[in-house]
């Protein structure tokens, strides 16, 4: 602590400072109301910036590197000058966001990385600053960590880490913008990408502070923890292929149904995953082709994102669900692909590192964490890629309240959620209606040609209210209503139109009635007969239609019969 100014105030006020650019931060989004900042945006030029001013307040050099990084260095002091070139020490995390993300997720370890420059600094006369260490100090602002704009996470941190691969360029985004373009557009050259790359030589060590993004923290009642390592990933496109058919005409045993063999390899990740130990699977999208409402579907994407805290265990793991593949579409008689989009190992961190860390909550906070938590991250982070060069320490934070998305809110990234656009539309699904049971036989009235109901009939289908309502064409029409208030029409059936206004799913007796009859819409409210009790002339006219057919029957079998007696007699005339 010989080299740290850390008074208490300091400490409060470096605390104040975190928190209300933190708030700025998420003032900087594509989406009101939420926090959007992918990579290569004019969101991602703002927040550099900004962070390029905050830098060189402190004192620090400035500069964005080939791949959009933004990097602050404070030089080692020996004697009275500064020594450039020397390893330094990076603290840092990213800048970027998911969609609809939290206002802490990877700022607050940028943040605090510059209040740690601040503590260590040392002036040096002629507004110019360093650390009176052993190492320089850096701070980096990764660009892309969560891969959210190109689906490939990590790329910042690869371009450092030297691992950067030419078959990215071709990356593009949702509307079609490759990322070679993007960097064109943005001010960077794809020809320099190599420039942002670092050597072990260069680098002492890599620390993180993040959010924990989980509930680990929460529930132990712990502020801080040690991160042991950061999880191994591996990310696939899955695609099912089967036979679209029309749904009509198509039975259950000759469907080839793409979408229920990919919901069911979904539901398999989650059952094999969940038996095993620190093993994550998540499939997070699914989108069914062709589409129709009236179609079986005959191709499903879907995405499966695998994580494990050991590599091997992960792969055993994949092996496993590759096989419950292999079977759920065989059974279902369709075919299934996976193409690879992601694979990082897993990376442990350095013991110094974690001692390092270990000490320094122990040391912060005197008696309430005599014995820090470690855990595992099962989220990935730019100490992934970082890991290839140099070593790796993490301090986790307890996820704040605040940050999470609070009850009837969706939150679609990780952090806090606020409301999503389609929230308005979403309804909680209503409770299932207790099962109606038949009144007491004492309150039945049987019609006379009442049947005993069964278990799947309206239970109180044989009690029946009749009301004669004036009609202009009969004396009376008959209607029937239910015990439960349900209008019963059409042979005894409720209509649709008075199910739905009823709010119940009936299922009625089919009770032929007295005096049939029914409103007819098209003759402004006269009723239209049916069943067996008909007017005269209604009868006579279907009499009358009845022995037209049989008389045109009749012709007709008279003609086919002398057409083939002529056929066999004169045959030369066909």
């Amino acid at each position: 602590m010989a080299h740290l100014d850390a008074t208490p105030d300091r400490i409060a006020a470096a605390a104040r400072r975190v928190m209300a650019r933190c708030d700025e931060l998420a003032r900087v989004t594509a989406t009101p109301g939420s926090v959007e900042r992918v990579y290569l945006s004019p969101e991602h030029a703002r927040v550099n910036r900004l962070v390029a001013e905050w830098m060189r307040e402190l004192g620090m050099r400035s500069r964005q590197d080939a791949a959009g990084n933004q990097l602050g260095r404070l030089d080692r002091i020996a004697g009275d000058a500064l020594v450039p070139d020397e390893p330094a020490l990076v603290l840092g995390s990213h800048l970027d966001t998911v969609l609809d993300a939290g206002r802490f997720d990877g700022i607050v370890g940028v943040l605090m990385a510059l209040e740690v420059a601040r503590l260590l600094r040392a002036p040096l006369g002629d507004d110019r600053y360093g650390v009176r260490l052993p190492f320089a100090l850096e701070v980096i602002a990764f660009s892309d960590e969560e891969g959210t704009r190109f689906g490939k996470a990590l790329l910042g941190s690869s371009a450092v880490a030297g691992i950067w691969r030419d078959d990215w360029w071709a990356l593009k985004d949702a509307e079609g913008t490759t990322l070679r373009q993007a960097f064109l557009e943005f001010g960077l050259d794809p020809a320099r990408i190599g420039e942002a790359a670092r050597r072990p030589e260069q680098l002492v060590g890599y620390l993180e502070a993040h959010i924990e993004q989980g509930p680990e923290l929460d529930r132990r009642g712990e502020p801080l923890a040690v991160v042991s390592s950061i999880a191994a990933a591996r990310r696939f496109q899955l695609v099912v292929e089967g036979e679209a058919r029309h749904a009509g005409g198509t039975p259950y045993d000759m469907r080839r149904d793409a979408l229920l063999g990919a919901s069911e390899a979904a539901l398999a990740v989650e059952r094999i995953c969940a038996s095993e130990h620190h093993i994550i699977g998540t499939v997070g999208q699914l989108e069914a082709f062709p589409g129709a409402v009236n179609v079986v579907p005959g191709e499903a994407h879907f995405s499966l994102d695998l994580r494990g805290e050991f590599d091997g265990e992960r792969d055993r793991v994949w092996d496993r669900i590759a096989r419950e593949f292999d079977g759920i579409m065989g059974r279902r008689h369709l075919r299934w692909r996976a193409r690879e989009v992601h694979s990082a190992p897993a990376v442990m961190c350095a013991p110094l590192l974690q001692d390092v860390v270990r000490e320094g909550i122990v040391s912060a906070l005197p008696g309430v964490s005599d014995d820090p938590a470690t855990l595992f991250s099962p989220a990935g982070h730019d100490g992934m890629s970082i890991g290839a060069v140099t070593d790796v320490g993490m301090l986790f934070l307890r996820k704040p309240r605040r940050d999470q998305p609070p009850p009837g809110r969706v939150g679609l990234g990780r952090g806090r959620g606020t409301r999503h656009p389609c929230a308005r539309r979403v309804r909680p699904l209503p409770r299932r209606r207790p099962r109606l049971r038949p009144p007491p036989l004492s309150s039945r009235r049987l019609l006379p040609n009442a049947r005993p109901h069964g278990s799947r009939q309206h239970p109180a289908a044989t009690r029946m209210d009749s009301v004669r309502t004036p009609s202009s064409g009969l004396p009376g029409v008959l209607h029937r209503r239910c015990a439960c208030g349900v209008r019963l029409r059409h042979r005894g059936r409720p209509s649709l139109s008075e199910v739905s206004r009823a709010g119940r799913v009936v299922r009625a007796r089919r009770h032929r009635p007295v005096r049939a009859g029914r409103p007819d819409r098209q003759s402004g409210g006269e009723a239209r007969p049916f069943g067996r009790r008909l007017g005269a002339a209604q009868w006579a006219g279907r009499r009358a239609g009845v022995i037209v057919f049989q008389i045109l029957g009749v012709v007709l079998g008279v003609a086919a019969v002398v057409y083939l007696v002529f056929a066999l007699v004169r045959p030369e005339k066909f």
